[in-house]
């Protein structure tokens, strides 16, 4: 189980509760807001994943809270501290924090020039600058001195960086991003919510895949999964968007600060589309979203007069929660669906469970590491593809061992500068490998098998 995103999550769930108060709910509207939180079919897939998103929601619950404070007056040198450093973090952790912090970074600024003096409005950005610096200082400096830009390599920029600045990009990303969470059993419902998108496409004159809005995968909506980058949250959503429809036919009825804070919340789900390509495993990088907006949900439940409604909604989203809870693809705890790739984690080796987004590459895996152990090699070379397994040859080579050392070779890359020149492999792991040569650093093709391909030294 990953840690990190688990506690995570188990703070994001604290910090959601904390927001519901702070709204104006009472315990049960805190409960609410819990309860939808821990059942977002992304976030439960999350919480035992390896992913960044949650981690990303985590900080962002953070900032979230210390801006309702400064809404309200509360505006404590101790709050602009707090929050800078949960903004650096944010910043540190995902690209895509930039979406959902500068909303709350304008609504900061407003509260701070309601509520203050100029003196401490501008201390208080000089600050929050600093405090932000301090986090992500080193991360930029080193990027902008491996990359020549302080947010990383300029080809990946381009590639998730929205190219159509306009509102037809703006409205196909946005209907996109919200098509990831209306999947259904029923693949004709599908194809009908899908020919409507396409058909708004048609009518705003832009392609459905357009390159300069779409980063990765051609549209389509598929039936509902328990795998982590494609998890959606239906229901969730579709309890979004009946809470936004109440809270603007009866905003009367509302607190001012729950207004704002919904308004605000609302901005960074089309910032977000309008500074990012859509892809067809985006759902994941909505979570903060939609946690950031439990809040909401459990303040409108709370003060429903017919609690029982409030308390069957509660009822249905755990319940729906079940499949996700359960049957995560890559390692289910009762594999109850047809075809997935693993037994129960409870069950099924370790390894298997490792290659369970790959399971054809564990015999080709498996022979390189029998070869590299009876040459005797501990000095590993690893060329990988950028989202190949890594970590199942450091499982299978028994690591941690004191001889044993693994390092990536990343020639004709920017790293490569970076490389330690007195590393000399004595056995080197190629996927899916161009080199056209039979030797490579002085280390000879002793095995190919799809897609690996194993350079070794050859005993004299």
């Amino acid at each position: 189980m990953n840690f990190v995103q688990w506690f995570a999550m188990l703070g994001s769930l604290m910090g959601v509760s904390l927001i519901a108060q702070q709204l104006g709910a009472g315990r049960k509207g805190q409960l609410f807001a819990v309860v939808f939180a821990a059942t977002i079919p992304m976030g439960i897939v999350q919480a035992s994943s390896t992913m960044t998103d949650y981690v990303l929601a985590f900080w962002m619950v953070c900032v979230a809270s210390e801006a309702i404070r400064m809404d309200r007056g509360g505006g404590k040198m101790s709050g602009v501290i707090c929050m800078s450093f949960a903004a650096g973090l944010a910043i540190l952790t995902k690209p895509t924090s930039y979406s959902f912090l500068l909303p709350f970074a304008l609504w900061v600024l407003w509260s701070l020039i309601r509520h203050c003096k100029w003196d401490k409005v501008v201390l208080s950005g000089g600050l929050t600058i600093i405090f932000v610096s301090v986090i992500v200082g080193g991360h930029f400096t080193r990027n902008q001195h491996l990359y020549g830009n302080p947010v990383g390599p300029t080809d990946r920029f381009d590639q998730h960086a929205n190219q159509l600045l306009d509102h037809r990009g703006l409205i196909s990303n946005i209907v996109r991003n919200v098509s990831l969470h209306i999947r259904t059993p029923s693949p004709y419902v599908n194809k009908a919510f899908a020919v409507t998108i396409q058909g708004l496409h048609k009518l705003i004159g832009l392609d459905v895949n357009d390159p300069r809005t779409t980063a990765w995968g051609k549209f389509k909506i598929s039936t509902p999964s328990t795998h982590e980058i494609q998890t959606g949250n239906p229901l969730h959503a579709l309890l979004i968007l009946g809470t936004v429809v109440n809270l603007i036919w009866k905003r009367r009825q509302f607190s001012s600060i729950l207004l704002r804070y919904a308004f605000v919340v609302l901005v960074t789900y089309v910032v977000f589309s309008f500074l990012y390509k859509w892809l067809i495993f985006g759902s994941r990088l909505q979570l903060p979203f939609f946690l950031i907006y439990a809040p909401i949900v459990g303040v409108l439940l709370g003060e429903w007069k017919k609690d029982r409604i409030a308390d069957w909604v509660s009822f249905l989203l755990l319940l729906g929660s079940i499949p996700w809870l359960l049957c995560i693809q890559t390692r289910p705890i009762l594999p109850v669906f047809e075809r997935l790739p693993v037994e129960s984690v409870l069950t099924e080796s370790r390894l298997n469970l490792l290659f369970s987004n790959g399971s054809y590459l564990i015999e080709p895996a498996r022979d390189v590491v029998i070869r590299i152990e009876e040459s005797g090699c501990s000095q590993v070379g690893l060329m990988l593809t950028g989202n190949g397994a890594e970590y199942p040859f450091w499982f299978m080579l028994r690591s941690p061992r004191q001889d044993l050392r693994m390092e990536w070779i990343v020639a004709d890359t920017f790293s490569s500068s970076l490389s330690d020149p007195a590393f000399e492999p004595c056995a080197v792991i190629c996927e899916n490998c161009q080199i056209q040569s039979q030797i490579f650093r002085g280390l000879s093709a002793a095995f190919e098998r799809s897609p690996y391909r194993l350079y070794l030294r050859q005993e004299n």
